[in-house]
């Protein structure tokens, strides 16, 4: 969506490409998958339905296995700045993760991810143990394990159904970035939000283009392409830290009862049996899938992840 902090971060890329190519490349957007769906997008860029996207990797676990990887990181944070430089590393040093793309002629231009992670509840939630009990949802099939052993009960529910799941008690929680939560108004059924900012939501989302229709193009302005990303990371960063302490507020105002992890939460966390269970799974679901050296690829992944957070 045009009105929130993803179209906000993928059009300040997109600016800065037209801004170093001195308005040489402009964009035309189609907001709210108002052209394609999320789910066709890699193969809508491959085929020049459109010539640059946003793939998220979530949609593809077959066609980007490897990339799936990323997706079983739920552990500590440095920073949203960290992240962004570390999904730019992922595809500059893994070569395993930019060819997944090329495969399928999607060349990636940057990569970003949404904003923290929170709990809406529609019961008090001021600690982690506190979710025992609840029935909760997250899109995230690597939540589901975790939630078992924190003792909620994971419940499938189409995102276009969350609010009424919570007004029906169909669900008791919902787990998404707390700038969603805000937009879609779940707070309003659910106003205890348990705001995770001790580890990262690491799905990234990564804007592509079409690889024939980058090496069409002059080498200023492909070189332009990739300038930009430079350029925008920074400014992504810190309009993350600036839409975070706003919808907190906003949160805050609304009198929504705001609770932040705590470093009693994070050690809880952090102790979960399931964070380990769920690499060895994904490790054996992608060899069996034919990905080789899949457990190479992910202790690469989590190895650069440790060296820009720091241990």
């Amino acid at each position: 969506m045009e009105n929130s902090f993803r179209g906000r971060a993928e059009k300040a890329y997109l600016d800065e490409v037209t801004r170093l190519t001195k308005g040489a490349v402009k964009f035309r957007i189609f907001w709210g998958q108002s052209l394609i769906k999320g789910n066709e997008v890699l193969k809508g860029i491959q085929n020049r339905v459109v010539d640059c996207g946003v793939v998220n990797i979530n949609y593809y676990p077959k066609e980007l296995l490897a990339n799936n990887a990323i997706n079983t990181i739920n552990e500590r944070g440095k920073n949203y700045r960290m992240l962004l430089d570390f999904y730019d590393q992922v595809y500059k040093t893994i070569p395993v993760m930019k060819d997944e793309l090329l495969k399928y002629k999607n060349t990636p231009l940057l990569s970003y991810a949404v904003m923290t992670y929170a709990a809406t509840a529609t019961k008090p939630v001021k600690k982690l143990s506190d979710l025992k009990g609840m029935k909760v949802r997250s899109a995230s099939r690597w939540h589901l394990p975790i939630l078992r052993e924190l003792g909620a009960q994971p419940v499938s529910v189409p995102w276009g159904d969350c609010v009424m799941a919570l007004q029906t008690k169909v669900v008791d929680a919902v787990l998404s970035n707390i700038d969603s939560i805000r937009m879609t108004k779940m707070d309003e059924t659910a106003p205890n939000i348990f705001v995770m900012d001790k580890f990262v939501n690491a799905v990234p989302f990564i804007i592509t283009i079409n690889s024939q229709r980058l090496a069409s193009m002059p080498a200023d302005i492909q070189k332009a392409f990739a300038d930009a990303a430079v350029a925008a990371l920074p400014k992504i960063a810190s309009l993350e830290e600036k839409e975070f302490r706003e919808v907190i507020a906003q949160e805050k105002k609304a009198g929504c009862k705001v609770t932040f992890m705590s470093a009693a939460d994070l050690k809880q966390w952090e102790s979960l049996k399931s964070l380990s269970e769920n690499k060895k799974q994904w490790v054996k679901e992608a060899t069996q899938a034919g990905l080789p050296n899949a457990q190479a690829t992910l202790d690469k992944v989590y190895a650069l992840f440790y060296k820009l957070r720091g241990k």
